[in-house]
């Protein structure tokens, strides 16, 4: 499916109440005049309008941009009507294209405008498609500039455009492109670095894993490294450790207990059951001293904030007491010099009922000050009143902070008497205690803490099978994706679709050569087309090093003159829109009208009945006499 027709039917720059227009219709219009008379100018502006995220200043320059308020273009789109406007001087529209008076950030205009034009959109790679960035989105201003030349491009294909970014223009213009930079082929990259990402990962996690197990423990089954076997065996073995040291433990005390029943008496019961009492207390005591801290905390935080509220309110007071004393001594007092001329001001010549300074008609205000007192001393009693208030609630708060912390101290002597008391009976079960049991704990307590690094081993094993489980199901997904990009990759004719573009660019400068052969020379232009690149060849070398300035020129004419003769044959997508801005010095390449060859073969191309619709837009100084096409002659000089 070709592209949709662009078509630009009306120009339009507004500076203030008044505007500027330029009219075009299909086919070649050429806009002609002398230097300086805004030729370049016109095409810039239309560049602007067409997405340009940049700023007018860098679009057009500080001239332009503060004469002109607002620019707009009426376009069609296979006939239909679109109106977009630029308008740099309106408040939050700077940066945005109003799209029949709808606005949307320049940015999302690319997007919007290929939809419009039937032009897919595709994601290309920046470099190698498979480093971190992401692919952008070949946009319509890459596009564009492949389809409109300006004056200061005319020694490259496109200015300062990588080649990567070209051949992805040219493969977007031949059809091929949602086939080499197809969604699938996307996806195919994107799971391809994430597969080697998530490899990564999961190798540098398996060395880390067991270099942190060995750290942390040794085990003669995984001297290579751990597995899931491997630690099961450990941890059985630990296990069972485990509980012959528990075994030997319920041995030692089940001894100890038989030897204290045999020696039992009632003094050791009575003391047996003083130590149980003084341990309730004592445990009843750190009880009491943790709750009781918990009250003095939050009594310090409240005891704060009513200092600091108490502050607040007399530091507002003070401020009131400043401002009546303030008044009371400034309040009687009278201009007694004019504000403008500082003469002298006589009071007795007011007449009753008029201001003494302007003599306009005054209200009484005899009652204002005494009102003005009121108030301030209104407020101030309230404040008064409020600070009294907040100074009682405070030092109650205070007091009761006071009483928990004599609480804390009384039951922290308690502790301690408690403590004192349990002292001789805790030595004297020391004594009786055999080491053995002692030891055994500590045995005890350290295979528990081995068992728990197994643990944590084992839970990052299983982390490790998550990982190869992911690692699994991305590979089967990218062997699906494979098998997509296989069957697209297939579809283009690279060959064929070079040689259309080759053939068409032929067909226009045999035209010149027609002309006078001593222009072209006959020398044979082709078109190389791959999934990876295109390169255009004259006479068999790449076009850059064998042509000098005038033949890049004619070279580059016929570039345009192919895509313009493509963009109605299946599968070509672009969308049948030209600008050409010629340069004002190129080298010997001069433009007169006695040199109107140089566009007829546009004339007679674009009037073809399956070429209607297509469009050209031309400026130079000459062209004047060019038959077949729409003539705009601009005259006003700008300096």
């Amino acid at each position: 499916m070709t592209s949709k027709i662009l078509n630009l039917r009306r120009l339009m720059r507004v500076e203030g109440d008044s505007d500027e227009v330029l009219e075009f219709s299909s086919g070649v219009n050429v806009i002609v005049g002398e230097p300086n008379t805004g030729k370049s100018s016109w095409l810039r502006m239309l560049d602007y309008l067409f997405g340009d995220p940049g700023t007018i200043e860098d679009a057009l320059g500080d001239e332009l941009a503060n004469k002109y308020a607002r620019a707009q273009a009426e376009l069609a789109i296979d006939g239909k009507p679109m109106v977009i406007e630029r308008r740099w001087k309106e408040k939050g529209a700077k940066g945005k294209v109003f799209v029949d008076g709808t606005a949307m950030p320049a940015g999302d205009f690319s997007a919007f405008f290929l939809e419009a034009l039937n032009i897919p959109v595709v994601y290309i790679p920046k470099g190698n498609p498979y480093s971190q960035n992401t692919w952008p989105e070949l946009s319509w201003r890459t596009l564009l500039r492949h389809i409109y030349r300006h004056e200061g491009s005319w020694s490259e294909l496109a200015l300062k455009q990588p080649d990567a970014d070209q051949f992805a223009v040219f493969s977007q213009f031949i059809g091929s492109a949602p086939a080499i930079f197809s969604l699938a082929y996307a996806k195919l990259v994107d799971s391809q670095k994430r597969e080697a990402r998530l490899a990564a990962q999961k190798e540098n996690f398996e060395a880390t894993l067991n270099d942190v197990a060995r750290e942390l423990v040794y085990v003669q089954e995984a001297t290579a490294g751990f597995t899931r076997d491997s630690l099961a065996s450990a941890t059985a073995q630990l296990q069972a450790d485990i509980a012959s040291q528990e075994a030997q433990r319920e041995a030692a005390v089940q001894g100890l207990r038989r030897a204290a029943e045999s020696r039992a008496s009632a003094e050791n019961e009575q003391k047996a059951a003083e130590f149980e009492k003084l341990g309730r207390e004592l445990d009843a005591a750190r009880a009491r001293r943790s709750e009781l801290q918990v009250a003095v905390d939050k009594g310090h935080e409240r005891v704060v904030e009513l200092s600091a509220h108490l502050k607040s309110t007399k530091e507002e007071l003070g401020k009131l007491e400043r401002a009546r004393a303030a008044g009371a001594v400034l309040g009687p007092l009278h201009v007694t010099h004019c504000p403008v001329c500082d003469r002298s001001i006589n009071r007795k010549a007011a007449a009753p009922g008029t201001c003494y300074l302007c003599h306009q008609p005054q209200e009484s205000r005899a009652e204002e000050p005494a009102a003005t007192t009121a108030r301030l001393d209104f407020e101030m009693q309230q404040l008064k009143e409020e600070a009294t208030e907040l100074q009682e609630l405070l030092s109650k708060t205070q007091a009761d902070l006071d009483l928990e912390r004599r609480k804390i101290r009384d039951v922290e002597d308690d502790n301690s008497r408690l403590e004192r008391m349990l002292q001789p009976v805790r030595t004297a079960a020391a004594w009786i205690l055999p080491p053995e049991l002692g030891l055994t704990a500590h045995e005890t307590g350290r295979l528990q803490e081995r068992l728990r690094q197994f643990q944590r081993i084992e839970s990052a094993l299983l982390r490790r099978e998550t990982l190869a489980q992911q690692l699994d199901d991305l590979r089967k997904e990218i062997a699906q994706l494979e098998s997509q990009v296989v069957e697209k990759e297939a579809e283009p004719d690279f060959t064929s679709l070079g040689d259309q573009v080759a053939d068409a660019m032929t067909d226009y400068l045999n035209a010149l050569d027609a002309e006078d052969r001593s222009i072209w020379e006959a020398r044979r232009v082709s078109v190389n087309v791959s999934k990876n690149s295109m390169q255009f060849l004259v006479d068999g070398r790449p076009w850059s090093r064998k042509l000098g300035a005038n033949l890049r020129a004619y070279f580059f004419l016929a570039y345009h003159y192919a895509w313009l003769k493509l963009s109605r044959t299946e599968p070509f997508t672009y969308p049948g829109f030209a600008l050409l801005d010629f340069p004002a010095n190129l080298s010997d390449f001069t433009i007169s009208d006695q040199e109107n060859y140089l566009l007829t073969p546009f004339v007679k191309l674009l009037s073809k009945p399956e070429l209607r619709g297509t469009q050209l837009i031309a400026s130079g100084r000459a062209f004047a006499d060019l038959p077949g096409a729409q003539h705009i002659s601009l005259t006003k000089k700008w300096r």
